[in-house]
């Protein structure tokens, strides 16, 4: 098992307010990622996710390739396990962001609210 570097959403949210170029993506399902997520976040599922496919979802989002990779999911897992799989592929820029997606939240940074998936 590869040690995964991590980071928690209030250093992660100091490296953005000191200006650091940065890619965060989140690797929930649809429906979680619909329902909310970090404002920024780029999506590639953890169900589709390969370093390649990452690389290209991030140039797609104007990203240089040499960006560090921030990586979220709901509380940190399925995150640690995508930051595994990409260092296995050859990424060396990659980080868990501890906590995930809920702990972003709780610490009341930024989030895109969607709809409520019981449609309210």
């Amino acid at each position: 098992m590869t040690r995964v570097p991590s980071v928690t959403p209030a250093q992660l949210s100091a490296l953005l307010d000191a200006g650091e170029r940065l890619v965060l993506v989140d690797v929930r399902t649809d429906e979680e990622y619909a329902t909310f997520h970090a404002r920024g976040a780029v999506h590639v599922p953890l169900d589709t996710f390969s370093w390649e496919e990452l690389q290209r979802t991030i140039r797609a989002h104007g990203h240089p390739d040499s960006e560090p990779v921030y990586i979220l999911c709901q509380h940190g897992t399925r995150a640690s396990r995508a930051c595994e799989q990409a260092l296995r592929e050859g990424a060396d820029r990659v980080h868990v962001v501890a906590g995930g997606t809920v702990a972003w939240a709780q610490e009341g940074l930024p989030v895109v609210q969607g709809p409520h998936p019981d449609g309210d």
